[in-house]
């Protein structure tokens, strides 16, 4: 199944890119080209955890919380993403 995908680009230029992987046994790579811009930075959160059914309760409100988001990079088109299993990431492109 491939990820889902969804982007804009706000008042100051920065483009958000969000991406979702869905399968909760593997990775998923992305190769993403971006048209008309030339980003020259990358950075980004993503939201996951080592069990499927893992969540955060009242005892431990921060079992699952974002953290940065290393498995991103530029290319000459674009940019390459591998999404952990079962992850949502957002990136931020200048």
């Amino acid at each position: 199944m491939p990820p889902s995908t969804a982007a804009s680009r706000d008042g100051s230029g920065k483009i958000h890119v969000s991406l979702c992987n869905l399968d909760p046994n593997r990775p998923a790579t992305v190769a993403c080209e971006l048209r008309g811009a030339k980003p020259q930075r990358i950075a980004g959160r993503v939201l996951t955890a080592a069990e499927m059914t893992a969540h955060n309760t009242f005892e431990a409100p921060n079992r699952v919380q974002p953290v940065d988001f290393t498995g991103c990079q530029l290319t000459d088109a674009g940019f390459t993403a591998t999404l952990p299993a079962k992850s949502v990431a957002v990136l931020e492109l200048e």
